[in-house]
């Protein structure tokens, strides 16, 4: 079904500029119902709203966009694996209309010039809406890189970047950006051993306990705004749990689906590693129960090439596919769809205070629309980001059948339609903070 482009009125009209219908994600449930959409924004929500435009999906699934608050699109420096463009057309195809990317760039991601600079970079080429991390060192000062989204501790190293330095100050650095939201890659460099590892099962070994000793560090300094990346640690899992009103965390796809004996073999190889098929359906179970409550994808691909050299290095492409393999599961009531919708729209959305993440009146109109029964098989071939190769090949996936990027058809009929018009989160509405009214303690959905 093509649409009609949305085109806005000069003149102001009391209905909705565009309205569309379906079964929408309405206060944690789906409901048949209408979305009236102006300026941008969803201006309400209701049984039968008309609109100057009106499009009615039918029975089709309606969710709000989702956040991806950890991307490597590898953009200055490596743009032969990923970049701004592609990667953000990527994830529009899989339903994501907001990112964060992360600062492990080449030159890292470090000062007021550089970040500055991968603002414009981002903004010339993002097909969504993006934010942007700046890395943090133990000599990092905050009017260096004040003018970051959010900001990232490596605490062992990573592709294209060095590791936090002494954890002895740690404290120092995470009172100083005490009101920041600060992302930790949790693995304990005294625990990484050294070895150039030839299989799957032989990097895990090599990392086993890097992560969970990584968290004991971490936790004495939980507070509101430290987030600790990719969880695949059961046990890690378990430490977390105890200070999850003060702490926020997340798992990916890949450590929820995949393990050590992953058909891809080497391809596969990330950091933190993918686990015994033992430890993979924990990490699973526990965000199916809405444990973990942050879902990202850690998109951080490589070309296939360099993943068959002497030194394979890590990391997956995944922001494409996070949400779509992820909906099959809950068209089978694996995984519900509030659990889904929380954890990689709403919750990240709330943490980063953006009018984002939910069908309701203020929030922007990212939209994304699902034919449940468009069960596609995911192909390399197929793959949109610019590596051209996924660790989900084989998988079965629903991806979105349109998607709206602040009330803009991005996507039609599974197609890049929509013009380049990304823009950066200082340029939005920020939501009103009305999760803080409902749960003191946390901003995050209880799920």
């Amino acid at each position: 079904m093509k649409l009609n482009r949305l085109v806005k009125s000069k003149e102001k009209f009391s209905n909705p500029e565009l309205v569309i219908s379906g079964r929408i994600f309405y206060k944690g449930k789906l409901t048949q119902g209408t979305i009236g959409i102006s300026d941008g924004k969803i201006v309400a929500v209701g049984k039968n709203l008309k609109g100057i435009e009106n499009i009615d999906f039918g029975d089709k699934i309606i969710l709000p966009g989702f956040t991806d608050m950890h991307v490597h699109f590898r953009e200055p420096g490596m743009e032969h694996k990923e970049n701004f463009e592609t990667g953000s057309i990527a994830g529009l195809r899989g339903g994501i209309t907001t990112y964060f990317d992360m600062p492990n760039t080449k030159p890292a991601t470090d000062n007021y010039a550089r970040i500055e600079r991968k603002i414009e970079l981002a903004k010339s080429r993002s097909y969504s809406d993006f934010g942007l991390y700046a890395l943090l060192t133990d000599g990092t000062t905050r009017e260096n890189v004040k003018n970051a989204d959010a900001y990232k501790i490596f605490m062992s190293t990573s592709t294209e970047t060095e590791d936090f330095g002494e954890y002895s100050e740690l404290g120092r650095i995470l009172s100083t950006f005490d009101d920041a939201i600060i992302a930790v890659h949790a693995e304990h460099k005294k625990f990484v051993k050294d070895g150039n590892a030839s299989t799957l099962y032989q990097h895990y070994l090599n990392r086993k306990n890097a992560e969970n000793e990584a968290v004991k560090v971490i936790i004495p300094y939980a507070r509101e705004g430290v987030h600790v990346c990719h969880i695949s640690d059961p046990e890690s899992l378990n430490l977390l749990e105890v200070v999850a009103q003060k702490i926020t965390y997340e798992t990916t796809p890949h450590h929820m689906l995949l393990n050590v004996k992953s058909h891809r073999g080497m391809l596969c190889k990330v950091n933190p590693p993918l686990r015994t098929e033992e430890e993979q359906k924990k990490i699973f179970d526990a965000f199916a129960a809405g444990k973990i409550k942050m879902l990202a994808s850690d998109h951080a691909p490589h070309l296939e090439e360099e993943k068959q050299g002497a030194v394979v290095p890590s990391g997956v492409p995944g922001v494409e596919t996070m949400v779509p393999v992820l909906m099959y599961f809950c068209k089978y009531g694996r995984i519900s769809i509030d659990t889904l919708v929380s954890a990689g729209a709403y919750n990240p959305a709330q943490l980063f205070g953006l009018a984002k993440g939910e069908i309701a009146e203020g929030m922007y109109a990212d939209i994304t629309v699902w034919d449940a029964t468009a069960i596609t098989e995911i192909k390399d071939k197929e793959i949109w980001s610019k590596c051209g190769w996924t660790p989900f090949t084989g998988f079965n996936a629903i991806f979105p059948q349109y998607v709206f990027l602040r009330g803009t058809l991005m996507i039609e009929d599974y197609e890049l339609v929509g013009k380049r018009s990304g823009m950066h989160i200082s340029e939005l509405t920020m939501a009103e903070d009305r999760a803080t009214k409902e749960t003191p303690t946390s901003k995050i959905h209880p799920s």
